[in-house]
């Protein structure tokens, strides 16, 4: 069995037989084989279906299958229009749909979602609340279309700090700017997963439990969250990113901004290990 996936160290750690290869499905290139069944399970965007599909066309030998994770009616106002295009665009790149059923499949709640429920007041909804469709396809044929365009990927550094995934916008300066995290938003809980939520655009950086901040030194944070990741010095850390010695008010920035950060990781690896969840 292979996996592939943009991050494939959480699956490494709970598989370790299992043959992980880091790949973003919707942009690199892929792997010279061929396989009878592929399980595709790509974001419910129609960008990402169509991507994932595409990519599964490439790796599919004829008599072969694709398993497709899908999502339900109701998950928005067009999802009907959009399973409908997928579906079309699927026998278009040599594909004959077999069977389509509808939420067969059970979803468990990440962190994010359920802390994203809460924030809006929804709460006790059980851990596998989400639904999906699940469509099978055979695969009928060869074709040679071209890979669908994609979105420009957002800049972003994702920083692991125990069981918390941290992503902070990514930054070209080179100079030391104030890396607190700014509240932008009522409890830090961004109460929505919609990529429509107009707050997301305040967001400098995001966590695993659904936390948004904005930043204004995001260059220096980043150093600040590798150094606890690796439990290395945070002030040498930002001192060897800058190459110059850090001045008495930077120095003090950094451990206040440090302080920060331990105070969210202990605060969302609570609430991981009270709904015991894994990441």
């Amino acid at each position: 069995m292979l996996f592939f996936d943009k991050n494939t160290e959480s699956q490494h750690n709970i598989y370790p037989n299992l043959s992980c290869y880091k790949c973003d499905i919707l942009r690199d290139a892929l792997p010279q084989i061929e396989v009878e069944t592929v399980l595709a399970d790509p974001p419910w965007y129609p960008k990402h279906m169509h991507g994932f599909m595409w990519s599964a066309s490439k790796i599919t030998k004829i008599g072969g299958y694709v398993l497709f994770c899908l999502p339900p009616e109701g998950t928005r106002p067009d999802v009907g229009n959009e399973i409908s295009e997928f579906i079309s665009y699927a026998k278009k790149i040599g594909f004959s749909l077999l069977r389509y059923t509808k939420g067969i499949l059970s979803y468990s709640t990440p962190l994010f979602e359920n802390n994203a429920l809460r924030a809006d007041g929804i709460i006790d909804i059980g851990k596998d609340w989400r639904r999906g469709d699940l469509a099978l396809f055979y695969r009928v044929k060869k074709t040679n279309f071209a890979r669908p365009s994609t979105f420009p990927d957002e800049e972003w550094t994702e920083v692991i700090i125990g069981d918390i995934r941290i992503r902070v916008r990514s930054s070209k300066s080179i100079e030391f700017r104030d890396p607190h995290l700014i509240s932008v938003i009522p409890n830090d809980i961004l109460p929505s997963v919609s990529r429509r939520d107009d707050r997301r655009k305040l967001a400098d950086v995001w966590t695993s439990g659904n936390r948004i901040f904005a930043c204004n030194g995001t260059n220096i944070l980043i150093q600040i969250l590798m150094a606890k990741s690796l439990n290395l010095s945070t002030t040498n850390s930002v001192s060897t990113f800058l190459k110059r010695d850090l001045t008495t008010e930077e120095i003090a920035l950094v451990f206040s901004t440090s302080r920060q950060i331990d105070e969210l990781v202990k605060c969302e690896q609570e609430e991981i290990d009270y709904y015991h969840y894994s990441n």
